[in-house]
This record gives structure tokens, sequence and C-alpha cells, in this order.
């Protein structure tokens, strides 16, 4: 078998060339740090000889309708053997045709909702084992005579976790009251007929 020589492949002069670049850069590089040219770090310090005023603070958004809204009566939960019992109580009443906290007046055609949310849970529960409360709402534009006429009614199963009512549809331009109607059950069957 004949062998065949030749001459071996000298390195390529681009390969030379890309080495020779990479090596410079790296000089460059470490002698620009080495001097201080290239630094991450602050030494020198700024002491703060006044106070910059960026504005004035805002001042705090208008309550929109917690004007609208007032409870003229408490519910007051009493005792008759095995049941509670509750007076008719007008307890909130929610006035749509007063302007709102931005001096607008709802108007009609507008729809809102209210919500009635229990926040005294332990106070109200004391010594009671279920406490359902029947909300009524009803348009009281010409004044509050009683719960006769209810627009809805909704239970409020009172628990630990969720125990609120919500009223929605609620048009604008009207006077609201919401609140319960008498409840004085002495038999299991009155009490559930009211509710």
């Amino acid at each position: 078998m004949d062998e065949t020589t030749g001459r071996k492949p000298r390195i390529s002069r681009r390969r030379l060339t890309f080495w020779a670049m990479f090596g410079t850069v790296g000089l460059v590089m470490g002698a620009a740090y080495a001097t201080g040219f290239i630094s991450s770090q602050n030494t020198t310090t700024q002491t703060a000889t006044g106070t910059a005023t960026l504005g004035t603070p805002s001042g705090a958004n208008p309550d929109l309708y917690g004007g609208l809204v007032s409870a003229p009566n408490p519910l007051a939960v009493g005792f008759n053997g095995y049941y509670g019992t509750v007076p008719q109580t007008d307890m909130f009443q929610l006035d749509l045709t007063s302007p709102d906290g931005q001096g607008h007046t709802p108007l009609a055609g507008e729809t809102y909702y209210a919500d009635v949310v229990l926040d005294n849970w332990t106070a109200l529960t004391a010594g009671w084992d279920t406490i359902d409360v029947n909300f009524i709402i009803t348009d009281c534009t010409a004044g509050f005579t009683d719960f006769s006429t209810p627009i809805t009614n909704h239970v409020m199963n009172v628990d630990r976790d969720d125990a609120h009512v919500t009223f929605s549809g609620l048009a604008g331009a009207k006077k609201y009251c919401i609140g319960v109607n008498a409840a004085t059950p002495t038999t299991e069957a009155a009490c559930k007929a009211l509710l």
C-alpha cells in the first residue's frame, strides 16, 4: 500500500486573528479595571440639605353614598318562650333623591343596590343557637308606614362566615326603607310562617 505524504494544513489566519483580538480586548479591559475606569462602587456621599416638594397630598375621596343612608332604629331582639321576638323596625333608610358626595342627584333610570352586613356577630348571637332575620325593603318615597307592601325580602342566616343580605335593582330618585316586620312566634308553625 502506498503512503501519500503531503503538507500539513496551516493554522487558519482567521483563527489567529480572532485569538489576537480576544487577547487584546482582555488586556484592555483588565487595564481599565485596574486603573479604576470601570467600577461599580460609589465612593462619594451626598448629604441632604433641604426637603423636596413634590406637590401637596390629595384630599380624601368623598364618600359618595354615606350621606344617603341613615339608621333610625336598631334591631331589638327579645325572647318569648322558645323563640326570639322582634318589633317592626325601620332599621335603614336609603335616600336616592338627595345629591351624592359629589353633588350629583341619582337619576331615574339608574340602578343601585344596598347590602346589609352584620358587624356585631358576637353581641347578637349571645345565648342563641341560630338566628335568621327576614329583612324587607319597601319604597318609602311618600314616607314610611310599614312593611306590608314590600318590594322584596331576604333572610339573613346569621353565622360566623357570612351574614349579609343584598337588595339589587333599586331604581334611582326614590327613597327606600329596610327593616323587619314584627315577629312574635309562639309556636313552631307561626315561626315558619313568618319566614
